[in-house]
């Protein structure tokens, strides 16, 4: 296999896994929130959570682009292929990252209204820091 293309699907596959992250994150913090549990309070997780969202939301307001996206491109580049024709593994990631069938503007929209209702969760369900007894 080539070892570009494979660099690729790792970016790719850790792209999806961010985007994971801040989804499934934010659905655990709703429902735990309503349920009362302690978890989803947890400091630490609450911050990367934050700052996983609003990373995205400010490359959105400025207008940049992912730089996990630049990145798999110029491996993909690299391995001989150009944009999103990969194998397998490639191409399934990307599609669930980046369906052709929706405007670039909508995404950028749900960038920074995700990053907002992540920041109001913030304070509906608030971190608490873990204290040494």
């Amino acid at each position: 296999m080539n070892p570009w293309l494979l660099l690729a699907d790792c970016v790719a596959l850790f792209h999806a896994g961010y985007v994971l992250f801040v989804v499934v994150g934010i659905v655990l913090i709703c429902v735990g929130g309503l349920a009362g549990w302690k978890c989803v309070s947890n400091f630490w997780f609450r911050f990367l959570h934050l700052l996983a969202i609003c990373v995205v939301g400010m490359e959105a307001m400025l207008g940049l682009s992912c730089p996990l996206t630049l990145l798999e491109n110029v491996l993909r580049i690299q391995g001989g292929q150009i944009g999103y024709s990969s194998s397998f593994l490639g191409y399934w990631v990307a599609q669930l990252l980046y369906p052709e069938l929706l405007p670039d503007w909508l995404f950028d929209v749900g960038h920074v209204t995700t990053a907002l209702l992540v920041s109001a969760l913030w304070f509906v369900v608030p971190p608490r820091r873990c204290v040494a007894s």
